[in-house]
């Protein structure tokens, strides 16, 4: 059999690693890949990054961050930038994160679907691969 090196969820891989940090802090936001309306919401989503060779995936996430007023918005994309920068050497069952660094800091980007005040940036999370 092949020894195959398929990139890791990194969404998903996100998302897990935020929710558990917020519900460590007792913090009321909610990460994961769809916008659910909540006083605290973030979405994670892949937005490129390219695989750098055959056991490094290194994409770039957008992270995406609501809350009822600005000042909430911004503490919670503050939170949420600290926390996925502490994410090297964390492990998950198909990849090791070994580096972060931003792509696009944070900005205030109002949505206008919902008229709700929104903070986001981009990083770009490079990941080794572990065999499946």
């Amino acid at each position: 059999m092949v020894e195959v090196l398929a990139a890791p969820d990194i969404e998903g891989m996100v998302v897990q690693f935020l929710n558990a940090q917020y519900a460590l802090r007792g913090d009321t936001a909610r990460a994961a890949t769809e916008y659910h309306e909540r006083p605290r919401t973030v979405r994670v989503g892949r937005v490129g990054g390219a695989r750098k060779n055959v056991a490094v995936d290194a994409p770039m996430v957008l992270v995406e961050c609501w809350a009822d007023d600005g000042v909430e918005a911004s503490g919670l994309g503050l939170l949420t930038r600290a926390l996925v920068w502490s994410m090297p050497r964390h492990k998950f069952a198909t990849a090791t994160i070994y580096r972060v660094y931003e792509t696009g800091g944070l900005q205030s980007f109002p949505d206008p679907s919902t008229a709700q005040p929104r903070y986001q940036f981009i990083a770009t999370i490079e990941c080794r691969i572990k065999p499946i």
